[in-house]
């Protein structure tokens, strides 16, 4: 009795992936794609289901869908089963995970993310890449786009979503940057990154500034241009399509009065000593 129920649960869990395996996401609905793939990642440690997953990366890359949780299984799959592992596909979820800048999904991918891989192509790619949009110097982003410029442009939407996000203002959302001023440069960092570093920082006078929005109060035209990556007329048309930013002359205000209004800290901490 108890080998045939062992039996028709191993037929039944047949028959399950088999119904599975007939799915084709590429002719269900968004709504209906999210639904099966949500359904699916519920038993996150069958391996059988990681070449729909898979299947399912591309269709996000295609289109304009992304599910972190689906990727992150994907991810977990590909840890404990390592034979199964595919770099390409790796590459294409950190890639959505930039495009969803300026979450922390690419941290947390990252992860899960053996180091020694990590400085492997394509991903070193998108590591340095993101290292550049987390330390805000967008001038060297667009330079390492344009030098990799084959591999991103393969991306759709990649590079016009990076110019959203970068010039990103919204007027619900809220993130706190520090910038970190040394005898030598001024960076400008998540805080929470700076607080993980100080106490490996090694400079003298370091001042901390918390900065709301993800940018500059005001910045002038040409150097907006230089941190987007768009000069005149697509300068002006990408600010057209910012209505709380005000030009003012040669300036642009990134902030709206609401932004302005709130209250900017200044912490001076002590030098760190050796």
């Amino acid at each position: 009795m108890e080998n045939e129920d062992q039996q028709q649960q191993e037929q039944d869990q047949q028959e399950q992936q088999q119904q599975q395996d007939d799915v084709d996401l590429s002719t269900l609905s968004t709504a209906d794609k999210i639904e099966y793939i949500t359904g699916l990642i519920a038993d996150s440690y069958n391996i059988n289901i990681a070449p729909k997953l898979e299947q399912f990366v591309d269709i996000q890359i295609a289109e304009t869908i992304y599910h972190f949780q689906a990727n992150l299984t994907l991810l977990k799959l590909y840890q404990f089963n390592p034979s199964a592992l595919n770099k390409d596909y790796i590459a294409k979820m950190l890639a959505k995970a930039i495009m969803n800048f300026p979450t922390n999904d690419f941290l947390f991918l990252s992860y899960m993310i053996p180091s020694s891989m990590q400085k492997e192509e394509p991903l070193l790619k998108l590591f340095v890449l993101n290292g550049l949009i987390e330390t805000c110097k967008f001038k060297e982003v667009w330079e390492h786009v344009e030098k990799n410029e084959a591999f991103f442009s393969a991306i759709p939407n990649f590079i016009s979503t990076l110019h959203r996000n970068i010039g990103s203002n919204k007027e619900e959302e809220e993130y706190t940057y520090v910038l970190l001023h040394t005898d030598s440069e001024t960076i400008m960092i998540k805080i929470d990154y700076a607080y993980n570093l100080f106490p490996f920082l090694k400079y003298n006078n370091i001042v901390v500034s918390s900065v709301l929005a993800i940018t500059y109060s005001n910045v002038t035209l040409p150097m907006l241009g230089e941190l987007v990556n768009l000069q005149s007329p697509k300068l002006e048309e990408y600010l057209s399509a910012k209505p709380n930013w005000k030009i003012n002359g040669n300036v642009v205000s990134l902030q709206s009065e609401s932004h302005k209004q709130k209250k900017s800290d200044t912490f001076t901490f002590d030098p760190v000593t050796g």
